[in-house]
């Protein structure tokens, strides 16, 4: 009898081990493929990567089929105000490290996750029917031009970049940008500066690279070289008060990988790697 007890005791509770055990890990992996459902995460991006992040969002969704993507597109300096007055992002990718700055001294950012994703190139365009030359960044000093495209010089990193250029290219008087400033057409983001060159001909324009790339109708002036111009730097972080940090890190990841990398570029963008 007591034999027949050590015997079928241990047989009965490895049997019910085994069994709570399997219970236990199939909650488990329900509850953690629950927790990404149909998840929605907020992304807000440069305006100036409408084109690649649209085509790797939606190769994203093919493979994360359960993570919505809401793209919120516009200048770094309204999306990071944007944050710092209600902060319902997800991920932030600004054009430039400053804003990033900004929202990570206010505490926005989770600590460690801030990276300097790409960069970017500054060109001077005009309207594919314009018949303007351009050897040398100083013969812009003569160019008659009626208005110089940007953005916002005072708080949009791709307006921020060009005035930085101007000022370091020296015309007989002045630097280039106190020599033309007086007709520069400031615009909300870099898209609309690239769509103000577009329509007319008597409008020359500084962008980044990217945006000429998936636009046509635009001639390039001049390429200012890395050596040349200011260095230009996508910062991404994500928030530290995102309610999907599962998910928005999956993205994250997603965004650094080498095969993205390529689609960056494809775009016109430099790789930092």
């Amino acid at each position: 009898m007591g034999d027949d007890v050590k015997v079928t005791f241990p047989q009965w509770f490895l049997a019910a081990t085994a069994l709570l055990s399997l219970l236990v890990h199939g909650c488990t992996s329900s509850d953690q493929e629950s927790s990404l459902e149909q998840v929605d995460i907020s992304i807000f991006a440069a305006a100036s990567l409408r084109d690649v992040l649209l085509e790797l969002g939606s190769q994203f969704r093919k493979e994360h089929p359960n993570i919505n993507l809401i793209f919120n597109f516009a200048g770094s300096n309204v999306l990071a105000l944007q944050i710092l007055a209600a902060p319902k992002a997800d991920l932030f990718i600004s054009a430039d490290e400053d804003w990033m700055d900004r929202v990570t001294e206010e505490g926005e950012t989770l600590p460690q996750s801030r990276v300097s994703l790409i960069s970017n190139r500054l060109l001077v365009i005009s309207n594919s029917q314009s018949n303007w030359e351009i050897l040398n960044p100083t013969d812009l000093c003569h160019l008659e031009f009626q208005y110089l495209s940007i953005a916002d010089p005072e708080a949009v990193p791709a307006g921020r970049y060009a005035k930085s250029w101007l000022n370091e290219i020296g015309c007989p008087e002045n630097s280039l940008w106190e020599v033309i400033q007086e007709k520069v057409a400031a615009a909300m983001d870099v898209r609309a500066a690239l769509k103000l060159v577009k329509s007319d001909r008597s409008i020359i324009g500084i962008v980044y690279q990217s945006d000429v790339q998936v636009t046509k109708g635009i001639r390039v002036l001049h390429e200012v070289g890395p050596t040349n111009g200011p260095y230009i730097s996508y910062s991404m972080a994500i928030l530290s008060d995102s309610r999907e940090q599962e998910a928005t890190r999956i993205l994250y990841e997603f965004l650094l990988e080498q095969n993205t990398t390529r689609v960056f570029s494809r775009y016109g963008f430099i790789s930092k790697s």
